[in-house]
């Protein structure tokens, strides 16, 4: 009976885990109205720190991101995305302007980012991209999400993880007041790595087939596709995710839509 308890329980705290939330979530501060944020992202390159050279960076990153080789329009929509909310004035006035479809798909989607950022509270907080159960040294990685700062960070299926930042994983013998078999506590890896945000390291001590190891791994940020995934994302989130979208699309169609027909990226000439 204390082992059916304890495997229950840890699976309910998994399957919040993996998409950051826990059964006590923390309280997000209030999101800023919708108008204030989308006036703010288009007047972002009037403040400080965005000028003419900052101008002419990010016009040659959209630039690249027509670019033959696939590498390279990745290369340069990771640095449009680096380069933060002052371009958004320029994603819009170039997915107008543009007539290649995937060049489109990829600005709509930067723009949606930079929205959702500004928009949504915890869409910033950190995120590693893992699936993991118990054991009872530790915390056992089942899974990694594709593209997850826990695969790009080189962590793999089945290690063990045993310390947080200098941190040992505790080993809990009780849930919920209920004795369980001794198992590593889920819900302080959660905690520990949802309490800061996306570009934080943390550093990871993991057992992987008899060796140790140390691993410093930069987070990640939720996409909305693991937001949607069916582990335990509260229904409240995926509500303010729908909502911001919503709002982005509406703002998005009316200023940016308009007038450029689409053509697929990299289509052969017509006769």
């Amino acid at each position: 009976m204390v082992g059916m308890i304890g495997s229950v329980n840890a699976t309910i705290v998994l399957l919040m885990t993996l998409t950051g939330t826990t059964p006590a979530a923390q309280e997000a501060p209030a999101a800023a109205p919708p108008e204030q944020v989308w006036e703010g992202l288009l007047s972002a390159s009037s403040g400080p720190g965005w000028g003419p050279p900052e101008n002419q960076a990010a016009s040659e990153l959209l630039r690249q991101l027509s670019h033959p080789e696939f590498a390279k329009r990745e290369q340069a929509t990771a640095g449009l995305r680096k380069m933060g909310r002052g371009v958004f004035h320029l994603l819009g006035a170039e997915y107008r302007a543009s007539r290649d479809l995937e060049k489109r798909l990829r600005i709509h989607q930067i723009a949606l980012e930079f929205y959702l950022l500004a928009r949504v509270p915890w869409f910033d907080d950190g995120f590693l991209g893992i699936q993991m159960r118990p054991d009872d040294r530790g915390v056992r990685i089942d899974r990694l999400l594709p593209g997850s700062a826990a695969e790009a960070g080189g962590l793999q299926q089945d290690d063990l993880i045993v310390e947080l930042d200098g941190e040992r994983v505790p080993i809990v013998t009780e849930m919920e007041g209920r004795p369980v078999e001794p198992q590593g506590d889920l819900a302080f890896l959660q905690r520990s790595i949802s309490a800061r945000k996306s570009g934080e390291q943390i550093e990871l001590l993991v057992v992987r087939r008899g060796q140790v190891l140390s691993l410093r791994i930069p987070l990640g940020r939720r996409k909305p596709e693991y937001l949607r995934s069916p582990y335990g994302q509260s229904s409240e989130r995926l509500r303010e995710l729908h909502q911001a979208e919503t709002e982005f699309e509406q703002f998005w169609g009316e200023h940016f839509e308009a007038g450029a027909e689409t053509q697929p990226a990299f289509a052969d000439p017509q006769p």
